[in-house]
C-alpha cells in the first residue's frame, strides 16, 4: 500500500496565485491572484520559480516575467525594456549556482538573464545532427544547470548535457533495452549527487553528475490501483522522501541507501 493524493492536471494558467501564510485568531491559507492588472498578459504559463533574492520567474508563451511581490516586469524579443530575448517561446527556467537564471527559448536557444539588472546573455549553440558536439535541433522543453555549473537540456527526441569546460555536448538519444524516443518529461537534482531525468515511456534515468554514469530509477514496490497510469510525470524531493507525480497521483517514497521505497 502506498500513500497516493489524487490529482488532477490543468492545462493553463488562469491567474498566478501566490500562497501567503498568515498568523491569524485560526491558522489560514490566503490565496491573491496576480494577472493582467499587475502586468501579467498571458495565460500561457509553462514554469515559475523563485530567486535566491526572492523574485519570482515565470516562462510563458509570450516572454519571461519577473515577479517582485508587487508588479511585473516582461522581458521579450524586441521589447522596450533594457533587455531583449532571442525568442518569446519559453518552457522551462532554472537558477545557476551564481544566481544567473536561464531560459529555455523554443527553437532559439538559451537565454542566461542576470536577475539583478536583467542583462541578457545569448548563449550560442551550434546545430547540426551529424556533427559531433552540436545540438541536433534547438526545440528545447527542459533545462537545468548543477552545481559543477554543467547544463542539461531535454527535449522530444533527446537528451544533451555539456560540461562547464567541453567545448561540445554530449547527446544522449538512445538507451539500452528502450527503442522509443528519448522524450525528456523533467530533469531534477536528486540525493548524493545524482540528476535524475524523466522519459517518456522509460521512467527515470539517474546521471551520476561527477561520474556521469547512468543507470535506471526504480521505485520498489508497485502502486496498489489497477490500471494507474505510473508514469511519473515530475518529482519534488523533501529531504529523503520523494514525492513522484503521476498523471493520477502523487506518490510518497522514502530513500534507503538510495533505493526507493514506496511508503507502505
Amino acid at each position: 500500500m502506498f500513500h497516493a493524493y489524487k490529482k488532477g492536471f490543468i492545462n493553463g494558467f488562469f491567474f498566478l496565485f501566490i500562497c501567503i501564510n498568515t498568523q491569524l485568531s485560526a491558522q489560514q491559507t490566503i490565496f491573491n491572484s496576480f494577472s493582467f492588472k499587475e502586468g501579467l498578459n498571458t495565460y500561457g504559463i509553462n514554469k515559475t520559480i523563485q530567486d535566491k533574492y526572492g523574485f519570482i520567474w515565470i516562462a510563458t508563451q509570450d516572454g519571461v516575467y519577473r515577479f517582485n511581490g508587487k508588479s511585473f516586469e516582461v522581458l521579450k524579443n524586441n521589447s522596450l525594456s533594457q533587455a531583449t530575448l532571442a525568442g518569446n517561446f519559453f518552457f522551462d527556467l532554472t537558477e545557476s549556482k551564481t544566481g544567473k537564471i536561464y531560459a529555455a527559448d523554443f527553437n532559439k536557444g538559451i537565454d542566461i538573464i542576470d536577475p539583478v539588472n536583467l542583462q541578457v546573455q545569448q548563449l550560442k549553440i551550434q546545430q547540426g545532427n551529424t556533427t559531433p558536439g552540436h545540438l541536433p535541433n534547438l526545440w528545447l522543453k527542459k533545462i537545468y544547470v548543477d552545481t559543477k555549473n554543467t547544463l542539461w537540456i531535454g527535449t522530444n527526441n533527446f537528451l544533451a548535457y555539456k560540461l562547464n569546460a567541453a567545448a561540445g555536448y554530449t547527446i544522449i538519444n538512445k538507451l539500452p533495452g528502450f527503442s522509443g524516443n528519448i522524450n525528456v518529461l523533467f530533469i531534477k537534482p536528486l540525493l548524493n549527487g545524482f540528476i535524475a531525468v524523466g522519459i517518456s515511456g522509460y521512467g527515470v534515468l539517474l546521471l551520476n553528475m561527477h561520474t556521469l554514469q547512468m543507470e535506471k530509477m526504480i521505485l520498489h514496490g508497485s502502486p496498489s490501483a489497477k490500471n494507474a497510469d505510473t508514469e511519473i510525470k515530475d518529482i519534488f524531493l523533501d529531504k529523503d522522501t520523494l514525492f513522484a507525480i503521476t498523471k493520477t497521483a502523487i506518490i510518497k517514497a522514502v530513500s534507503a541507501g538510495f533505493r526507493w521505497q514506496y511508503i507502505t
